[in-house]
């Protein structure tokens, strides 16, 4: 008799499941079971092992979204009117915020190419490649949309010598030796779109806009070598030139979940900038020069293409 009742429980409390509750955890798992109540920070379900009704909790912290069959609780809510209603609740991000690093290449395949002298623009190419360091931080709205802050530091140079034939008579040569190193640094607010490529939430697709400022640095150190009527003399340069202007990015990546806490992918972005004043410092042994902020004849296009390893943590 005491197993016929043990065994009549079971069977009630598996008719009372025909439509299981769902529970998704944050680690994608599934726990199919009966949800009896839920507090501010945890969910109470029961399941059956060994023939028995287990009771269990789970912490919200640890819950994805759940899937609960409202009950009835009243003699009215048990009429034909009111039976079960499937409900799908959807909980806010498990990791809201996403701490985002990375690092690469970079090409400017349009820095100088409106400059008219060929010679000046061959001699430069070295700034139109580089490396970057980016740097974001975004707090999820919902599940695929978040808002945050971008940065991105980006840095190239070049050093050369050339000589310049000044008159061809004697002939005379003028020899200038040059250190360059361009910094250009990116801050503005942005938003991230995120699609989960799989069930198991493992694959992730993500994307970026942002619009900010675009902060420019050139820094040129040069050694002028010029004849005078019996020997040649050198003269030593500083040039600072500095510049902002307003600033554009759009960015993607593919990035796998290692943890639940942390992704790896690889992505690539566009960055568009143009500009157009610049300021300027030129220093000698003998004079200092300043420009401020010039109207260049040619705007100078900063636009640039990254290509980075991507690293976010999802706290």
């Amino acid at each position: 008799m005491r197993k016929i009742c043990v065994y009549l429980l079971i069977f009630v409390f598996l008719f009372s499941l025909k439509a299981q509750d769902k529970i998704i955890t944050t680690k994608k798992d599934t726990v199919f079971c009966k949800i009896v109540s839920i507090s501010p920070s945890r969910i109470f379900y029961e399941q059956i092992e060994s023939n028995r009704i287990v009771g269990k909790s789970i912490s919200l912290d640890d819950v994805a979204e759940y899937f609960r069959k409202e009950q009835a609780t009243s003699a009215i809510q048990s009429t034909p009117d009111n039976l079960r209603v499937p409900k799908r609740i959807k909980l806010p991000p498990a990791h809201p915020w996403i701490l985002g690093v990375s690092v690469g290449r970079s090409r400017m395949p349009w820095l100088l190419s409106n400059i008219d002298d060929q010679n000046l623009a061959n001699n430069y190419q070295k700034l139109k490649n580089g490396i970057h360091l980016d740097a974001s931080v975004h707090y999820l709205l919902t599940d695929w949309i978040g808002a945050g802050l971008q940065y991105s530091y980006f840095s190239s140079k070049y050093v050369g010598n050339n000589i310049r034939l000044i008159e061809a008579s004697y002939p005379i040569y003028i020899t200038d030796n040059n250190k360059v190193r361009q910094y250009i640094n990116y801050i503005g607010p942005s938003v991230l779109f995120q699609q989960y490529l799989d069930q198991k939430r493992k694959f992730k697709l993500s994307e970026t806009l942002s619009e900010g400022l675009m902060f420019y640095r050139n820094e040129e150190q040069m050694s002028l070598s010029m004849p005078s009527s019996t020997y040649y003399y050198t003269n030593n340069y500083n040039v600072l030139s500095t510049g902002m202007s307003l600033g554009s990015m759009i960015g993607i990546s593919a990035e796998y979940y290692l943890f639940p806490y942390m992704s790896v992918g690889i992505g690539g972005k566009f960055m568009y900038s143009k500009l157009s004043k610049m300021s300027s410092e030129m220093r000698s042994a003998e004079t200092t020069q300043k420009f401020n902020d010039q109207k260049l004849e040619y705007p100078l296009n900063l636009s640039r293409i990254d290509y980075s390893l991507v690293l976010r943590f999802h706290l």
